[in-house]
């Protein structure tokens, strides 16, 4: 009966014992909470191993400063599997556009690379310089003097002058023979090519049998021409023109008889023609005796 209450007595010793310890534990948990400077309270239990106790609590209370450990190593992750070549980078790159994680958050990102330069201050602003416009120069008009009438620019001038040309003459009737005191006709044709309005043509007879006078003709010409300066020649148009002369002789013998002149030496309006040309024919008549 004794030793049962011995038994007795030590069980509820125990469990006072336990239960001061357990209440000194919290005051030690509640003091390190609490305390100040940078102090932190480590309430170590020492355990062999923690699956097995062999009934012994080692409880120790020490005392160290608080330290704060930031290191991060970083991580390198595996390659995923793709076609290609792997682009091995170092942990300590940052790819442009991801995160540093050693930038604190809301911090400005720090530039690599070489800084653009500031561009060049361009001129100060200011106001705008104002120029006085150049006075107008006064020139006279030139006139316009290609086909013009316009006396200012001048005389008239053919602009391209045509070429020359050789005068067609056609025998119409040339006595080859005649006698003293018979009247004979000779006619000649020949073409022109100014026009059959063109004036001014002449023609002339040279004989040179005593007793017969030369003669020479010409037509009326208006020489008002309202052209001036540089002109276009007109078109060259052939005119069939004709010559005749009625001639007696008094005398027998052989005799030249040469007729010729030129071509019109004037346009319908007056101006001068630029195809003008000259011509000219000679032939020989036998005068026989009036009896023969």
């Amino acid at each position: 009966m004794r030793l049962g209450g011995w038994r007795q007595g030590t069980a509820v010793a125990g469990a006072i014992g336990i239960v001061a310890a357990v209440a000194l534990a919290t005051v030690v948990v509640i003091g390190a909470l609490s305390g100040g400077d940078g102090d932190q309270r480590t309430i170590g239990i020492g355990l062999d191993d923690p699956g097995e106790t062999d009934g012994t609590t080692d409880d120790t209370v020490s005392r160290r400063p608080r330290t704060t450990s930031t290191t991060t190593t970083p991580r390198r992750l595996p390659a995923p599997d793709v076609l290609g070549d792997v682009i091995a980078r170092d942990p300590d790159t940052t790819v442009p556009g991801s995160v540093d994680p050693t930038r604190p958050v809301g911090a400005a990102p720090t530039s690599t690379g070489t800084p653009s330069p500031a561009p060049a201050p361009g001129p100060a602003a200011g106001p705008t310089p104002t120029t006085a416009p150049p006075a107008p120069t006064t020139t006279a008009p030139q006139p316009a003097c290609r086909n013009s009438d316009d006396p200012a620019c001048g005389p008239l001038a053919w602009d391209p002058a045509p070429d020359a040309y050789e005068v067609e003459v056609v025998e119409v009737s040339v006595p080859l023979r005649t006698s003293v005191g018979r009247e004979v006709t000779f006619a000649v044709d020949y073409v022109e090519r100014a026009g059959a309005d063109a004036v001014g043509a002449c023609a002339s007879w040279t004989i040179d049998a005593p007793g017969v006078p030369n003669v020479s003709t010409c037509e009326a010409v208006n020489h008002s021409c309202a052209r001036y300066g540089p002109h276009d020649p007109p078109a060259a148009l052939d005119d069939r023109l004709r010559v005749s002369r009625t001639i007696t002789f008094d005398q027998p013998g052989r005799f030249e008889v040469t007729v010729g002149g030129h071509t019109a030496t004037h346009l319908a309006d007056g101006c001068a023609n630029p195809h003008l040309a000259s011509w000219s024919r000679t032939y020989v008549v036998v005068v026989g005796d009036a009896d023969s």
